[in-house]
């Protein structure tokens, strides 16, 4: 696949350099796709989406989501690009078709005559009659067709002029006469209905149209006349799907159970045994070829009707289809996924969204907890107070017909088809008890009781699923209930009654129609909410808004449609939300309202944080919960679950924290120009980045003001001669400039700066060479290498994604020199050797001086150079086992973690490992960052070091390992798996960190390692509670890690690890 993709984005143009960069978080589509297409940009292939969720996407040929063309109120019925305009083309069951510019930028809506009208008492946004099924691009992108299911076929200019309307029998323009549809009482009107239109093309030569319907083929030339055709699908009737062949007058329809291909006078009936609904069906862009999809497969046939292949592998019916436009390969969508497959039955690509639905939310009483609801019975719980969330429940364990947060925030209720569960905040399952099927449930008497509506009857429980007590409506279902704040409840019945009650079960008060008079509009009410004091209340069959105690008259009425509606804790606001999903946030002390837009799709909750500060809201097909500022209604960040165990935090200004898992599958955007998350993290990654939003933190929020441009790194392409292992590499500047070349071997640095400035002006070359034989103890001698190039900006902080080749050298090498240097290559291929494990173990527990001395380092370094002996020792055998251990517990000065030992140890190792072997590093004892917050370093603190402080440049060169030290003295060894524990003390000041016993890494050393990771492609696990307090108080006598680590090895005494699990 890689070699598939390598020529069509290596040198990829950037349209518009000057735009902001859009962080793609993989959401994806949201609904099934129901459409496809190719289009080509400047030479370049790129595909594109539609989807049941009301959206289009454009994507790259990797399956990075470029764009997302969104303001569509129906699921998208067709799409279609023209290459000559740059313009995407949408069409849609609301009964409008959409011209976009590729940027997201709407340009013109085509709207039918009675197309409004039309969905105007559509309550799904189908627009059945104007729903349009097909469109088309003239051959000269100046027009565009549009079919509708009213038997049109409309002719459009690209500003929106309706220059043509198709009908059988009639000629162009000639709208025929305008009746009043009888079934909608005359209130709206009509055209004439023709049999509905199911698709649309044009001919090559634009001349000619050709419609499919449901009574057959119809064809017109744009001169005005009704063109005659062959009689197609005679038994079937309605046609599915047609395409015209590019090149001559060839084309290709299908209905059910037959696919017919016409070709001047020649007819062909292809023996397809069961086509069923598919509208798989598309011409290859040379012409030569044709695809159709039948119950488990698509087919290529030629023009003479010869099956030429046959591409299995899904098991779903393929429903749209479209060639590349380099006619190898063909995009599907197989159960409501764009596939992209190879002409010899290879999957290369499916377009698929992480994203997790989201139905409603949930927020503990202490806000530190939000539990995401799914529509699939799963749930995932947010640690607001903490980075990350974690699953609930899965595989539909929580369907489940309402949950509540307890009290204490310790556990979770829910009722759950005929029983009530109780739940740990993990998803656990502590307690359950049947108790019919309960319609609603809530913590009563402080916690101290549950009660639960079921039908007819409330009950009152104890903790244990003892019935206490319960109350008795008359014959009337329940619809819901509030509690006051002197530990009363009130139960609606239905419309007409009302009962208060107190938790000993007495009826306090029944309310019947007439008392109510003085309190609603109409004398009752479907529904009330109450303000949490009992003061205010909300009759929800008129939506007005009035004082309940003591009543009084009306003080608003809601008339935006609302549908959600909640108070605030503090009993001073309203929040509601419409149709819309606009939100509307009401004082009840009369102050002016806020208003503002909370998703793109229909809302699924809302509701006030605890302190009153905050509003989370939920939306169901964007699958996002956003959190907003309650006084101004701005928003403050979005929250996206991510497959089963990751996330993302996103803000309006581009700050983003995210799961390791999720940052894999997250990009920038450019124009059309994919940047790789790596390349811009340094600019927006802000861990924690929640926490800090909603005062869980005290540290600060960066500063993203500047960085609006991006100044972009130069194209690169690559050019490998396998014969002379010679890798040349061409630069072209952008409006970034040339700065440094990194080249890399199966993710490994191997030169960081190819390209350094030269001569009295400092330029960098265009034209670069790298002779590959000269690193041959890098490369894999057993299988095939990839080598890595990126390129920097002149400024260095913006670096190219990864361009890479695949290589199998035609040299061998030796083990070593003495001096360090490379081998002399020879150039046969021999076998790889049996892979060796090293391991540098420092432990530093005595300092110079009193002041950062710790106690169990180097016992913990003596501990785990034991476990790895033995456990190394069993898998490459004793002989092939290295261990440098450099700890204070000795008297052995050759032993001492002193910079001097531990870089001897480095360049020890440099010149025996090959590429095939394991290198494992292991530090433990205190570390500090020092620099600025864009470029700062982690320090490893030697054992000479005195104190905390790193301002003296000399303390830092002699007494200290930086993480770029690190990062080269790693890179320097040639084995590719790599491992980096660092069990080390990690505050920015470390005697203020000790003594407030801080127990995470704060953001600036989050990002500080993360940048070594990414240069040196090992696997990081750093301690997060590796302070003082954690080391001298630690009842297992080690450093916590350090121990986690030791005992999870031990209880797998004769069994494998796998080290991405374990991290």
């Amino acid at each position: 696949m890689r070699g598939f993709f390598l020529t069509s984005f290596l040198c990829l143009t950037l349209p518009a350099w000057g735009q902001r960069p859009e962080l793609a978080v993989p959401v994806g589509h949201t609904g099934k796709v129901s459409c496809v297409a190719f289009c080509s940009i400047d030479g370049k292939a790129y595909i594109l989406t539609g989807s049941e969720d009301n959206t289009a996407k454009l994507w790259d040929m990797n399956g990075k989501e470029l764009q997302t063309f969104k303001g569509h109120n129906g699921a998208i019925t067709s799409v279609a690009f023209s290459s000559k305009n740059k313009q995407v083309l949408t069409g849609s069951e609301d009964g409008t078709a959409k011209l976009w510019e590729l940027d997201g930028k709407l340009d013109t809506t085509i709207v039918p005559e009675g197309a409004i009208e039309q969905t105007d008492y559509s309550t799904s946004g189908i627009n059945y009659m104007y729903s349009m099924n097909g469109i088309a691009f003239s051959p000269g992108g100046n027009s565009f067709l549009a079919g509708n299911g009213m038997g049109s076929v409309n002719l459009w200019g690209l500003n929106g002029e309706k220059l043509g309307a198709f009908r059988q029998g009639r000629q162009p323009d000639q709208e025929g006469s305008v009746t009043p549809d009888p079934s909608n009482t005359g209130q709206f009107f009509m055209l004439p209905q023709g049999p509905p239109i199911t698709s649309v093309a044009f001919s090559p030569d634009g001349k000619r149209i050709l419609a499919g319907t449901f009574k057959g083929v119809l064809f017109w030339n744009l001169n005005g006349d009704e063109a005659q055709g062959p009689s197609i699908c005679e038994n079937a009737g309605r046609i599915l799907s047609i395409a015209y062949s590019p090149k001559g007058n060839a084309y290709v329809a299908s209905c059910k159970n037959t696919v017919v291909l016409v070709d001047g006078d020649k007819k062909i009936n292809l023996p397809i045994p069961a086509v069923l609904n598919t509208k798989a069906l598309a011409f290859s862009p040379d012409g030569n070829y044709f695809l159709t999809g039948n119950k488990d497969s698509l087919t290529v046939w030629n023009l003479k009707g010869q099956l030429i292949h046959t591409l299995c592998g899904s098991a779903k019916t393929p429903y749209r289809a479209a060639f590349a436009p380099d006619s190898k390969a063909v995009l599907a969508i197989c159960d409501g996924t764009a596939r992209l497959w190879s002409l010899d039955g290879r999957e290369l690509l499916a377009l698929r969204g992480h994203s997790r639905p989201v139905n409603a939310a949930l927020l503990s009483p202490d806000a530190e907890h939000l539990l995401i609801k799914t529509g699939d019975g799963s749930a995932t719980m947010w640690n607001l107070a903490e980075r990350g969330n974690k699953p609930f429940c899965r595989d539909g364990l929580c369907k489940c017909q309402a949950f509540t947060f307890s009290p204490d925030n310790q556990a979770i209720l829910s009722t759950c088809g005929d029983s009530v569960k109780f739940w740990s905040l993990n998803g656990e399952e502590i307690k359950a008890w049947k108790a019919s099927y309960a319609d609603a449930i809530a913590f009563a008497n402080g916690g101290n009781n549950i009660l639960t509506i079921e039908g007819k009857d409330a009950q009152l429980w104890d903790l244990n699923g003892n019935e206490i007590e319960t109350f008795t409506t008359d014959n009337i279902d329940i619809s819901e209930l509030d509690f006051s704040a002197e530990g009363k409840f009130a139960l609606w019945e239905g419309d007409e009654k009302v009962k208060l009650w107190d938790f000993d079960g007495q009826l306090i008060r029944s309310f019947r129609t007439d008392e109510w008079e003085a309190l609603t509009e109409e004398g009752y009410s479907l529904r009330f909410l109450f303000s949490p004091d009992w003061k205010f209340m909300l009759d929800e069959s008129s939506m007005v808004l009035k004082p309940f105690r003591p009543p009084g008259a009306a003080r608003d009425t809601i008339e935006d449609g609302a549908y959600i509606y909640t108070f605030s804790p503090d009993s001073k606001k309203l929040l509601t939300v419409a149709e819309t999903s606009r939100a509307h946030v009401r004082s009840l002390d009369g102050e002016a309202e806020k208003a503002f837009d909370t998703h793109d799709c229909f809302a699924g909750s809302a509701m006030f944080f605890p302190n009153n500060k905050f509003i989370i809201t939920t939306g169901k097909e964007d699958h996002s919960t956003k959190l907003w500022d309650a006084s101004t209604g701005e928003e403050l960040a979005t929250l996206v679950s991510i497959d089963s165990a990751d996330w993302v935090v996103t803000t309006p200004l581009g700050l983003f924290d995210a799961s390791p898992g999720a940052m894999q599958l997250m990009h920038y955007v450019v124009g059309l120009e994919v940047i790789e998350l790596e390349q811009l993290k340094e600019r927006y990654y802000e861990p924690g980045l929640l926490q800090k939003l909603l005062g869980f933190s005290d540290e600060p929020l960066r500063s993203v003001d500047g960085f609006d441009t991006v100044a972009l790194y130069p194209a690169v392409s690559l050019q490998l001669d396998t014969e002379a292992n010679q890798l040349q590499i061409k630069l072209t500047a952008r409006n970034g400039g040339l700065g440094q070349v990194s080249v890399f071997v199966n993710g490994k640095e191997i030169i960081e700066d190819l390209n350094p400035p030269q001569g009295f002006e400092r330029k960098r070359n265009t034209s670069l060479g790298v002779n590959l034989a000269r690193y041959s103890r890098y490369f894999l001698q057993d299988s095939l290498n990839i080598v890595s190039v990126r390129a920097y900006n002149e400024a260095g902080w913006l670096k190219s994604p990864a361009h890479t080749i695949t290589y199998r050298p035609r040299f061998s090498r030796s083990k070593g020199t003495e001096n360090g240097a490379s081998p002399s290559p020879s150039f046969s291929f021999v076998p790889s050797p049996n892979p060796a494990f090293y391991a540098i173990i420092v432990g530093t527990a005595n300092y110079a001086g009193d002041k950062l001395d710790l106690k169990y380092p180097g016992k913990d370094a003596e501990a785990m150079t034991s476990a790895l002996r033995q456990a190394a020792g069993q898998l490459f055998g004793a002989d092939s086992v290295f261990v440098s251990l450099l700890t204070t517990d000795t008297t052995d000065e050759k032993m001492l973690p002193t910079k001097a030992n531990i870089k001897a140890a480095f360049d020890d190792f440099e010149k025996r490992a090959k590429a095939e072997d394991i290198l494992l590093v292991y530090l433990s004892g205190h570390g500090v960052t020092y620099g600025d917050a864009e470029r700062a370093q982690f320090y490893y603190l030697t054992q000479d070091i005195r104190s905390e402080g790193l301002s003296d440049e000399g303390v830092r060169n002699t007494r200290a390992i930086s993480s770029r030290e690190l990062t080269k003295w790693i890179n320097a060894i040639p084995a590719q798996k790599q491992v980096l524990i660092l069990d080390a003390c990690n505050s920015g000041r470390v005697v203020e960190a000790l003594e407030s016993g801080s127990k995470s890494l704060n953001s600036t050393q989050i990002r500080a390692l993360d940048r070594m990771q990414g240069r040196t492609g090992m696997f990081v696990l750093a301690g997060s509670a590796a302070d003082k307090v954690s080391y001298e108080a630690s009842q297992y006598g080690q450093g916590l890690l350090t121990y986690s680590l030791l005992e999870a090895m031990s209880v797998r005494e004769g069994k494998l690890i796998d080290v991405v699990q374990l991290f």
